[in-house]
């Protein structure tokens, strides 16, 4: 094993972790009490989403691991998909830091946003590097 593959595996590993943890949504943001009072269609289109994302990031994951000695070969159709992977990575990264960055008035900033920003740039590390080596 190369380290190209290495990385693609850890990259698969990381995103399958992030799809078990995306299917607590409902029950970590209890969205079933707090859009009881909202407009059902906003449930069910966040619900959507976020299957869709659980089934992205899941089906990433487990192709990663599976086609990573063939991922690692960088044929034209291979690259495409670790670039496409490292770049959703980076842009979640990214997103993370600008979209739900701490509010400075904050005395006790919550340490799972660090965790996250640390988590999601491992990610794109992890696919990013896999194009270069």
């Amino acid at each position: 094993m190369n380290f190209s593959e290495f990385l693609i595996i850890f990259g698969g590993i990381f995103s399958i972790v992030m799809s078990i943890f995306h299917t607590q949504f409902s029950r970590i943001f209890k969205w079933k009490t707090s859009f009881k009072e909202k407009a059902i269609a906003n449930y069910k289109i966040l619900y959507t989403i976020n299957l869709a994302l659980i089934l992205f990031l899941f089906c990433s994951g487990i192709f990663s691991i599976t086609f990573a000695s063939r991922l690692a070969g960088k044929g034209s159709i291979e690259l495409s998909i670790l670039i496409f992977l490292s770049l959703f990575w980076i842009w979640r990264t990214i997103w993370q830091i600008l979209y739900f960055k701490v509010p400075k008035n904050i005395e006790k900033r919550p340490i799972i946003h660090y965790i996250f920003v640390i988590y999601f740039l491992l990610c794109s590390i992890f696919y990013t590097l896999s194009v270069f080596f």
